[in-house]
């Protein structure tokens, strides 16, 4: 699943042919669109684009198990410059807090699992509680 289709397109190239049957490509936008029921959701540069975390995980945590996802520390002494002098975020991020994502995932019956430095922000691992 990804926004772009451009995205989609590059994945469809670059993806050696034994895998293409296993691999079913979705165009959608994650903000209003629930993912499909999932083992395992990887969405690694995607909170970096959504500031609206509720409705990011609202359509994603009801329909999977695991998770892995990374967020921009707002925290982060290069990320609050940023955040000061926009013309430094040029990509125009969203910025988040550990609290932020914790609260999230635990009012969707997820722990955090793990948790990992990554550049200016964290990658995390959350699982659905037993």
């Amino acid at each position: 699943i990804d926004y772009s289709k451009n995205a989609i397109a590059s994945v469809k190239n670059t993806l050696p042919q034994e895998f293409q049957n296993f691999v079913e490509y979705k165009n959608a936008d994650i903000r209003n669109t629930p993912i499909p029921d999932v083992d395992v959701t990887i969405a690694i540069g995607v909170l970096t684009y959504i500031d609206d975390v509720e409705l990011f995980f609202n359509n994603v945590l009801p329909h999977t198990n695991d998770i892995l996802v990374n967020f921009i520390n707002r925290d982060n002494p290069l990320n609050l410059l940023r955040q000061f002098l926009p013309v430094l975020d040029v990509r125009n991020l969203s910025f988040h807090t550990m609290d932020i994502i914790e609260a999230a995932l635990d009012q969707h019956n997820f722990l955090v699992a793990d948790v990992q430095s990554l550049a200016t922000g964290f990658m995390v691992r959350g699982t659905k509680k037993k």
